[in-house]
């Protein structure tokens, strides 16, 4: 599922309903690009994973743990050596930071006082992702979107048609930039940088 579907990207890129149905297999293959592209710009993905899934961190020794973006927390456990059972901690003695979750923070009436240092050592069990598309990251899309069309001859010729070949515009060279400064401010907040690891 492409962060914005082919309806939206049509009425979008053609908001008189106007929008030529010989385009829907080649407007689909581009979605698919573009969502790429936000992925390797951001670092992560804005799709809800499947239920149950299982993810293991390296315990820091403090009482907090960043984590992938995660939207439903089912189990935490953790374990201090790789031949030791996994320990559940219960919930209710940890609190988690962010829409989707981020960041866990154990209490002070926890049964470990900290997450042990180790090498995958905690287990989190999960819906991990987001639990919808943010609008933002649905404009940004439908922007890049819209360039890499432009740099194809076969959608120019049909985009710019009713608006400047009539009057004998000739159309603008497209753009060889994805990341132009709007673009970039609009992204920046959902970008996820090495150091949100580190906090």
């Amino acid at each position: 599922m492409s962060y914005i579907s082919l309806s939206e990207a049509k009425t979008f890129l053609f908001p008189r309903g106007d929008a030529p149905s010989g385009l829907d297999a080649f407007i689909t293959a581009e979605l698919e690009a573009v969502d790429d592209i936000i992925n390797q710009k951001c670092g992560r993905k804005f799709t809800a994973g499947d239920p149950g899934e299982i993810r293991y961190f390296d315990g820091t020794g403090e009482n907090y743990l960043f984590i992938d973006d995660l939207i439903t927390l089912t189990k935490l456990e953790y374990r201090e050596l790789d031949s030791d059972a996994w320990t559940e901690i219960p919930s209710g003695t940890y609190l988690t930071s962010g829409i989707p979750i981020y960041k866990i923070i154990l209490l002070s009436n926890a049964i470990t006082p900290y997450f042990p240092e180790g090498d995958q050592n905690i287990r989190i069990t999960g819906t991990w992702g987001w639990p919808s598309v943010p609008n933002t990251i649905k404009n940004v899309a439908k922007q890049i979107l819209l360039k890499l069309l432009l740099r194809t001859e076969q959608f120019r010729s049909i985009y710019y048609k009713d608006s400047l070949a009539s009057e004998g515009i000739p159309q603008p060279q497209p753009s060889l930039t994805i990341w132009d400064d709007t673009l970039e401010s609009l992204i920046a907040p959902y970008i996820r940088h090495y150091w949100e690891y580190l906090r």
